[in-house]
């Protein structure tokens, strides 16, 4: 309705996508999800859209548009544009806050990927001989724990006053 002339109205035609209310969630990372909910097809884009396809009307030749015509087209074409303006500040906002989450997450991620390619390092460069006398000298102990607590099990009051006994 950007005219008196109703065969020069402005008219709009817009993709709109379906949008069932619901924020998109993605998965960033184990059992963490990302929820936004910006679209193409909100007001704030769809405002802009539409008053920036406005003013690209101010530029037809005086034959298409009178100058009254582009008054009224400029006239509701910088509210519009204001409008779109301040709704896009809001999800800036809003999408700023998704960032830092995003951030963090990815940080972490990589913090922890380097920690795991630092210990797959030291396990590649170990020495391998010092590591077998480790384990050996490991497995002997353990043997000799396993033998101390047999003994120790097959100790009975039965068994142990006969010694005392004699």
């Amino acid at each position: 309705n950007s005219n008196s002339n109703p065969a020069l109205n402005y008219n709009s035609a817009f993709y709109s996508a379906p949008d069932d209310g619901k924020p998109t969630q993605v998965l960033i990372g184990l059992n963490q999800t990302l929820s936004y909910s910006v679209k193409g097809n909100q007001p704030a884009f769809t405002n802009l859209m539409q008053g920036l396809s406005m003013l690209t009307l101010l530029g037809a030749p005086s034959t298409q548009l009178d100058s009254t015509a582009k008054s009224a087209i400029l006239a509701q074409a910088g509210p519009l544009i204001g409008q779109a303006q301040n709704q896009l500040i809001v999800q800036q906002g809003q999408l700023g806050a998704v960032q830092a989450q995003l951030q963090q997450v990815a940080t972490a991620q990589q913090t922890a990927a380097s920690n795991t390619t630092q210990q797959i390092t030291t396990f590649e460069s170990a020495d391998q001989a010092a590591t077998a006398t480790q384990l050996n000298a490991l497995q002997a102990q353990l043997q000799a724990s396993y033998q101390v607590t047999a003994d120790l099990s097959q100790l009975t009051l039965s068994h142990y006053l006969p010694t005392l006994m004699a």
